[in-house]
C-alpha cells in the first residue's frame, strides 16, 4: 500500500486545531507523520521502524518550535526540516536488506509555499491538505539504499 497523503492530511487536521503547548503540538505533528510513514514502500520492503522515530522528532519539533518564537518564526521551517530528516535518519530507518540513505533537503521551502498557499485557505481542512502535500512531495525523495547498489525512492 502506497504512502497516501489523505492519512496525513488527516492527522493535521488535528494539529491544526491547536494546542498552545509546543511539546504537545510537536507529539501530534510527530504522531501524524508515523501514522503516515507505517505504510511506506522501498520496492517491496516495508520500513521497520525502532520505535525512537516519533519520539526523535517530537523532541526536535518541540525545539523548532520554541526556537520559532524566539526567533519570530525565521528557523522555524529549517528546523522543521531537520525533524523530518531526523525521523528517517535517527537510527536510518531500514527497509528489508536497504537502509534509508537520503531524506533530502527542500521541505523548508515546501512548507513556505504551503503555509502562504494556506493564508489564503477559508479552512483548517485546506491549510491540512495543502501542508499535507507539501511534505508527501518531500516524503516520496526519501531515497533507500539496498546492498546491491540500487537506490529507491519510498512509494
Amino acid at each position: 500500500m502506497p504512502l497516501d497523503p489523505t492519512t496525513l492530511t488527516s492527522g493535521l487536521l488535528g494539529v491544526f486545531a491547536g494546542s498552545s503547548d509546543f511539546a504537545d503540538a510537536a507529539a501530534s505533528w510527530a504522531g501524524a507523520y508515523a501514522d503516515y510513514a507505517a505504510v511506506a514502500m522501498a520496492g517491496v520492503a516495508a520500513p521497520v521502524f525502532t520505535g525512537l522515530e516519533e519520539g526523535v522528532m517530537a523532541t526536535a519539533l518541540t525545539a523548532a518550535f520554541a526556537g520559532g518564537v524566539a526567533s519570530l518564526g525565521t528557523t522555524t521551517l529549517p528546523a522543521m526540516e531537520l525533524a523530518f530528516q531526523a525521523f528517517w535518519f535517527v537510527p536510518p530507518v531500514v527497509f528489508g536488506a536497504g537502509v534509508v540513505t537520503l531524506a533530502p533537503p527542500g521541505l523548508a521551502a515546501l512548507l513556505a509555499a504551503a503555509f502562504a498557499a494556506g493564508a489564503l485557505a477559508p479552512t483548517s481542512a485546506e491549510v491540512a491538505a495543502g501542508v499535507a502535500a507539501a511534505i508527501h512531495a518531500w516524503t516520496l525523495m526519501v531515497a533507500v539504499t539496498f546492498p546491491n547498489g540500487t537506490v529507491v525512492t519510498l512509494l
